[in-house]
């Protein structure tokens, strides 16, 4: 079983205030678990 957890606001990486910095910021992060029947 996967999910895909969306980042932005909540948790930046970057602080500045600039395209560079957005674009590091807009990014999701895959969580791999494991399903009831594994």
């Amino acid at each position: 079983r996967m999910k895909v957890i969306s980042f932005g606001k909540e948790r930046p990486v970057a602080t500045c205030d600039n395209i560079s910095c957005w674009s590091q910021n807009r990014r999701a992060v895959t969580v791999v678990t494991s399903g009831a029947g594994s």
